[in-house]
């Protein structure tokens, strides 16, 4: 099969070096002419354009910063849609829109195209090893026919449902995130104020109800030891969660946490210059305490 990939960011390369890697002929497009050398050096095709991709191959991934990004390469000036072959198959990888992916879905499959989507979890670490998570929304025979692919950048890959359900879930998930990193340096705040070392505190609760994804992982190894290299940005964070409050209003679900944890995301991008790593997050909180988050930041 020959597969075409259009997005070479901090996730996309290494997942289109697996694919190539797995032994697919692979072609490749990208704004950054730099990240189209390396990918050429490692043995994929370079193409000038996503519309002429799509006159060499019938199966296109794109892994894009945004649904503004992913609207633009598909019907935009030199888009997909131009030279699109009847039968092909769109798989957007990016994190976007349930609803705009819905009607980017729709207005392929009238030019006798099919969408999926196909977003991940697992960060640049397991884009690397190939041990991401992939929830899958769309229709389920070009689901598995698209699976042989998918596992070669993936150990979980699961069809949550129709068309946008992909993008649903992931966005949902990365409130949850969101929600659940907030929590947890509240609590830690709480605990700093009475003079408990946060690295003891973050001990008794992971090994108690409390415990969460970024109490395991997040506060320890990106935030209490100062690092903020988890190389997921405040910005793609603030992104996700303003699909996912837009997306549950949209639907009128009861839902009072997104708000609040949305407004408290987006001031601390903005104290950041857009900049931040998203477990800087912390840093909104030390600034009110003032006082640093961190292992021996108790004043007993």
């Amino acid at each position: 099969m020959k597969i075409g990939f259009i997005g070479l960011g901090r996730m996309g390369a290494p997942m289109a070096r697996r694919i190539r890697e797995a032994g697919y002929d692979l072609l490749v497009y990208d704004i950054n002419s730099a990240q189209m050398l390396i990918m050429q050096k490692a043995g994929a095709l370079p193409a000038k354009s996503a519309s002429m991709l799509a006159t060499h191959t019938k199966c296109i991934i794109l892994m894009l910063p945004d649904s503004q990004s992913v609207q633009a390469v598909v019907e935009g000036e030199q888009g997909l849609l131009a030279t699109l072959q009847p039968g092909s198959v769109i798989v957007d990888m990016s994190t976007s829109n349930p609803l705009v992916t819905r009607r980017l879905g729709a207005a392929l499959e009238r030019q006798g195209s099919i969408m999926i989507d196909a977003p991940v979890s697992g960060g640049v670490g397991k884009a690397e090893t190939g041990n991401l998570t992939i929830m899958v929304g769309g229709d389920e025979r070009t689901y598995q026919h698209m699976i042989p692919v998918l596992k070669t950048l993936g150990y979980y890959i699961e069809h949550v449902g129709p068309l946008g359900s992909g993008h649903t879930v992931k966005v949902l998930n990365n409130l949850l995130s969101a929600t659940h990193l907030l929590a947890t340096v509240e609590v830690l705040s709480a605990g700093l104020k009475m003079d408990i070392d946060p690295e003891k505190m973050l001990k008794v609760i992971n090994t108690s109800t409390g415990r969460n994804l970024s109490s395991e992982y997040k506060l320890p190894n990106f935030i209490l030891n100062r690092q903020f290299d988890s190389h997921f940005s405040m910005d793609l964070m603030c992104k996700d969660i303003s699909i996912a409050h837009d997306l549950i209003n949209a639907l009128k679900c009861p839902a009072f946490l997104p708000g609040v944890v949305t407004q408290l995301w987006y001031r601390a991008n903005e104290k950041g210059g857009r900049g931040y790593d998203h477990t800087e997050i912390v840093r909104l909180y030390e600034e009110w305490l003032e006082m640093e988050l961190k292992p021996g930041a108790n004043r007993s």
